[in-house]
């Protein structure tokens, strides 16, 4: 794939972005995609520092490792209803992004998943959950709040990796539907 494209629009034949597809494209600022496409592959967009917008189609069931890993442009973004797995850094080191929203079909955060998301405050994450994997916030400095869709028994029986919260800032909270509880 040319490294240099800057704005692409994929065409409804395609049912999934394929590993590697837009590996370290500097220049891709824009992508988008159809619906009916049902994974995004690793490393899909890998090292596209100036992606600022991304609309993940509600047809997606997988964001596959590092699929966004790198994008540093990225800002926000909204995990929609069909996604149910968050492959292992999956936005690892997205320095730009500032909040995460994921829909109600989430089970699975992979490790590391937003490893080195300086820039990251907020994330929202549904009672949907089942597991947390290691290292996930991890140099994740600005977050405040993982907002847990959820009442705090079910916050505690999320299988979490043992160091699911290393690395997150000692301040951060778990703010769930019936009280807060800190890292």
């Amino acid at each position: 794939m040319p490294t240099s494209l800057e704005e692409v629009i994929v065409k409804n034949v395609v049912t999934s972005i394929p590993e590697y597809a837009f590996n370290n494209n500097k220049s891709l600022s824009k992508i988008t995609l159809p619906s009916g496409i049902t994974a995004i592959s690793k490393y899909a967009f890998n090292g596209c520092a100036n992606l600022k917008d991304i609309a993940i189609p509600d047809s997606v069931l997988t964001i596959d490792k590092c699929a966004f890993k790198k994008c540093s442009s990225l800002m926000g973004i909204t995990i929609p209803n069909s996604v149910t797995n968050i492959g292992d850094n999956a936005f690892q080191n997205c320095s730009g992004l500032t909040n995460v929203t994921m829909s109600n079909s989430v089970t699975d955060i992979g490790s590391s998943s937003f490893f080195g998301c300086s820039e990251l405050s907020c994330i929202t994450i549904p009672n949907s959950i089942s597991s947390i994997g290691g290292r996930v916030f991890e140099y994740c400095g600005k977050l405040r709040a993982i907002n847990f869709e959820g009442t705090i028994e079910q916050w505690n029986a999320v299988t979490k990796n043992e160091i699911w919260s290393y690395g997150a800032p000692s301040s951060c909270q778990i703010v769930c539907t019936d009280g807060t509880i800190s890292l």
